[in-house]
Formats: C-alpha cells, structure tokens, sequence
C-alpha cells in the first residue's frame, strides 16, 4: 500500500545511538537499509531445487536455531518466491498503528523509545499474530502454509488489526517523541 503523510509510530532501543530519530528530522529507508532485529538473518537460497530448499529448513532444525531465526528466513524465502514485490522484512523499519499501539507498548522494555512519525512511501501491513512461531515438528510444507498466513492475512479480522505491524520504505518525518509510560499507562486503565 502506498502512504503519503501517514501517522504511525515507531519503537525503537534507547540504548543504540542513532541520529535520524531526532523531532524534526527526515530520513529514508530503502532497500539497501538492514534492520537490526534482522541483522543476522540469512536468505535461503530461492535458486535451490525443492528438496534442497526442505534440506536447509530440516537442517535449522536440527542445529537448534532460533525459532525467530528459522522463521525470519523462511518468511523471506516465501516472500520471495511468492510474492516478491512486497517489502521484506530484511529490509524494512517497523511501525504500529493507534489501534496496535497498546499491543506494542506492553511488548518492549523500559529502554524504549516511541516515536510518532509522517510516512510517505510503501508499506505492507500485516499481523505479529501471523508470525510463523512453530514447533520442531513442523514440516516444510506446515511452516510454509504459516508463512503463506503472514503474507496473506485477512485484515478484516478486527482481532488482526489489533496487532499489527507495518512494513516500511520510504521517507521518515520523526514528528515526535512520545512519553512511553503515559501511553502505556492510557492502555492500562
């Protein structure tokens, strides 16, 4: 979806210096920009056949990679294959909308920082709900079917939209800098 002047916000650690997130300045996120929580998040090769591609998910498994690892990489093979020109996650900076905001500011630590922002770009809004967490006996096929979920969600589900999460290249206007606790304490009462 395109976004022009849209408000959304954004969470980021207080404790990882960055001189973008200072009110009133602009920034892009492009392709070429790599996310911290992503860093380390290596791609599956999309030119292996079928059964290498089984391979290499069977091979996470047995030497214990995360379960954020194993579905970050997974996510981004199918995105790649199956739906390619949607912003990966590799690539991208996170936001929230109002509706996900409560969700959100009870999921990071007293480190954070919250900042409210003016997108103007390309977006992909989806569900944390979706995130493709499974067990060690998920097969290939089951983890992609999860990952099919996340890049397809029925956003009509109010429950979805609750919790979600944009995906995010373009230009960023750091409108703001809010005060965590008062929004958090707002979602309390």
């Amino acid at each position: 979806m395109e976004l022009k002047n849209k408000t959304l916000y954004h969470f980021r650690d207080g404790r990882r210096k960055n001189l973008n997130w200072m009110v009133g300045n602009e920034f892009i996120v492009d392709s070429k920009y790599k996310n911290y929580i992503c860093s380390d998040v290596k791609r599956i090769d999309t030119d292996l056949s079928d059964v290498e591609k089984k391979i290499a998910y069977y091979k996470m498994l047995r030497d214990n990679e995360t379960p954020f690892k194993i579905a970050e990489r997974m996510l981004e093979l199918y995105r790649e294959e199956q739906c390619p020109d949607t912003i990966g996650r590799i690539n991208c900076m996170f936001f929230c909308d109002e509706a996900s905001l409560g969700y959100w500011c009870h999921r990071f630590g007293p480190y954070s920082e919250l900042y409210e922002v003016e997108l103007t770009g390309t977006a992909f809004k989806t569900s944390t709900l979706l995130f493709p967490f499974a067990g060690s006996n998920c097969t290939y096929e089951d983890f992609l079917k999860l990952c099919e979920n996340y890049w397809n969600p029925d956003l009509t589900d109010e429950d979805l939209n609750d919790y979600a999460e944009y995906l995010f290249q373009g230009k960023v206007f750091v409108r703001e800098k809010l005060d965590i606790e008062k929004i958090r304490n707002k979602y309390n009462s």
